[in-house]
């Protein structure tokens, strides 16, 4: 099994990026702004893949919408299916607030499995001396619970109610019936 890291770019980038080598990932999925001249640093996109190239783990970049959740869910869920057999460690703390969320929300949907890890990483502020002064973070595992999918009926039946906005219980039951949906 290989150790996969998921993060995203942010401002916080090499506290992140240093739990990853010390932890012995075996590859990167790094996530970054669909925009890409804007919302990020072709340059940090290069010297990261080029200094884990060096440490032996594989960089993969994927460009994605930073604030629109069910794209970035669905990013996650991709990456979640390609590496199925893999242990895959999720850093929430990285990116943005949606993409946290997106995060979360994948793990708890697409984690059949229980090879999904969420994690956070946090650098450490203390006035007290740190021994191995490499590490200079903190790493939580969180605990994401499953989400569980609704079947395609309470999907159908969620469809209908969007549709007529403001609906009785007794005229939904009519549709639902009609539409052999219950």
């Amino acid at each position: 099994k290989l150790r996969v890291h998921v993060a995203a770019i942010n401002d916080m980038i090499e506290t992140s990026l240093n739990a990853i080598i010390d932890s012995k990932a075996d590859k990167l999925y790094l996530l970054a702004g669909e925009n890409r001249v804007r919302e990020n640093d072709a340059g940090l996109i290069e010297s990261i893949t080029k200094s884990f190239q060096k440490k032996g783990i594989k960089t993969i970049v994927h460009y994605h919408n930073k604030t629109d959740i069910p794209k970035i869910i669905k990013s996650c869920k991709d990456i979640i299916s390609e590496e199925h057999g893999n242990d895959i460690y999720i850093n929430v703390s990285s990116g943005n607030f949606e993409q946290a969320i997106g995060f979360s929300m994948s793990v708890g949907y697409f984690n059949e499995s229980g090879n999904v890890h969420t994690y956070s990483c946090e650098r450490i502020n203390s006035s007290k001396p740190i021994k191995n002064s490499a590490q200079k973070y903190e790493i939580r595992e969180l605990i994401i619970p499953k989400i569980p999918i609704p079947e395609i009926n309470q999907r159908l039946a969620l469809v209908e109610i969007v549709k007529e906005k403001k609906i009785s219980k007794s005229k939904l039951v009519n549709i639902l019936t009609l539409r052999n949906i219950i």
